[in-house]
């Protein structure tokens, strides 16, 4: 009860954090049920009941991101009254842009005291979920990325090492046929005729110990920020080698945001490796 008070509540204040969680609830529910309603398209009652059910959960969804909202704007010393600029165009984009950007007032103000302050780091412990629930759940979707991350890490591993990358000239043979494919002098060629193609060998052996290094770290929650910069590292490679595909930016974009966040602090091995060697950047 204390939970559904919680994020029902339009009284007092809230984070920035606490109100980005509660922009994910509807999207969560969309995934999670959008599927479902899908694969029933060829049964009318059961596709009719879903839908029905996704349109009934949208909107207390909807009235949650209203009520934390106004707790946003409180947080940062603003009237409720402010939520109607959500039904003008430009200027919702504008509140939108405040509730994301501005930081609370310190210390307390008149809508209550500072959501932020005193507020113990992120965990997964019963307390802290059951005190800032909206915080936990960018916090978890940003974890469920980390571990699709290292899968897809953990796989490549696994094909190369069945198909014989270590031992073989498959490599080379990727790349000489893909230097086939681009324009003669450009980057990309000149990288694969005069890097990649000689060192093919030891670049199959960094590549594929690498993924398994990385989706290793990334399972562990170990070292996770250096193995991310290591992750880049492969993935900018890759599209030096003229393999640069649209799938390549959102893991670009992925190795920094996980450089940015200690997400093995959250939930890994970073944390009390941290704790007792203060000092070592493996484990920021």
């Amino acid at each position: 009860m204390a939970l559904l008070k919680h994020l029902f509540s339009r009284k007092g204040r809230a984070s920035r954090l606490a109100f980005i969680g509660s922009l994910f609830i509807p999207i969560l529910l969309g995934l999670i049920i959008s599927p479902l309603i899908f694969l029933a398209e060829e049964a009318f009652y059961i596709y009719s009941a879903l839908l029905s059910l996704l349109i009934f959960l949208e909107i207390p969804s909807l009235w949650i991101i209203i009520a934390n909202s106004i707790k946003r704007l409180h947080d940062i010393g603003y009237p409720s009254s402010f939520i109607f600029l959500a039904l003008i165009p430009i200027f919702n984009l504008h509140l939108f842009f405040i509730l994301l950007s501005l930081k609370g007032k310190n210390g307390e103000n008149k809508y209550g005291p500072n959501p932020s302050s005193n507020r113990p780091f992120f965990s997964f412990k019963k307390t802290y979920l059951k005190n800032y629930p909206l915080e936990a759940v960018p916090a978890s979707i940003f974890l469920l990325g980390r571990y699709l991350f290292a899968a897809f890490f953990l796989y490549g591993f696994w094909h190369k090492l069945v198909k014989g990358w270590l031992w073989t000239d498959i490599m080379s043979v990727h790349f000489s046929e893909r230097l086939g494919e681009l324009l003669p002098g450009s980057f990309q060629a000149l990288y694969l005729e005069h890097f990649a193609i000689p060192l093919a060998m030891p670049i199959a052996w960094i590549v594929t110990v690498g993924e398994l290094i990385i989706g290793m770290s990334l399972v562990f929650g170990l070292a996770v920020r250096i193995n991310a910069a290591f992750a880049l590292f492969l993935v900018l490679n890759f599209a030096a080698g003229g393999y640069y595909n649209l799938s390549l930016p959102p893991f670009m974009i992925y190795s920094v945001l996980l450089m940015a966040f200690p997400s093995g602090h959250w939930l890994g091995m970073d944390k009390k490796l941290h704790e007792k060697y203060p000092d070592s950047l493996w484990f920021l």
